[in-house]
């Protein structure tokens, strides 16, 4: 398992319920989550990035946020489902050498609460493999879902603790960012 230096570590925190909201995204935590990204996107990147869009969906609203970043970046959208968004197969638990080192931003958006089957420290090093040195990577998960311990042991780092955390009350969620630069 690689190490990753605590200081490429950009952001580590809660998501609080004053960050900017687009209500195009119509689920609760991704109205939050997809602007965030676009606005980190387009504040470090000048050009055109290549980005790795992971486990990025099959619904309508996966399908707006990949319009999106196809209109900031060059995009390469992928899932462990086909769908019309993309046709490029790719399963975030396993690696492969092709993708390492060769992307920009790699994104993974509220999935890793949904894998049971692998660490999630493992997930995190597969994607972090795909970044270009100077390039990002940027998850956001569920929590409690994710074990926050776990990350924070690994990167050796705390998470940031916010007043007005983002929260869902009916799934008694909060959500998570984590930006780190290779």
């Amino acid at each position: 398992m690689q190490k990753i230096d605590k200081k490429k570590i950009i952001e580590f925190k809660f998501l609080s319920d004053k960050e900017k909201v687009d209500s195009k995204y119509t689920n609760w935590s991704r109205m939050y989550e997809y602007p965030i990204v676009i606005d980190f996107i387009t504040k470090y990147f000048n050009i055109s990035p290549y980005i790795h869009n992971t486990a990025c969906g099959f619904a309508k609203i996966h399908k707006l946020f990949s319009d999106d970043l196809n209109s900031i970046g060059n995009c390469f959208h992928s899932d462990i489902i086909k769908s019309e968004i993309t046709n490029n197969y790719y399963d975030i638990r396993e690696e492969d050498k092709k993708l390492e080192n060769k992307f920009d931003v790699v994104l993974n958006i509220s999935t890793l609460e949904h894998i049971k089957e692998k660490n999630c420290i493992d997930i995190i090093n597969i994607l972090y493999k795909q970044v270009k040195k100077d390039g990002y990577l940027i998850c956001t998960f569920d929590f409690p879902t994710v074990d926050l311990k776990e990350i924070e042991r690994y990167l050796k780092v705390k998470c940031q603790e916010i007043e007005n955390k983002l929260y869902n009350s009916d799934k008694k969620l909060n959500i998570v960012l984590l930006i780190i630069k290779k």
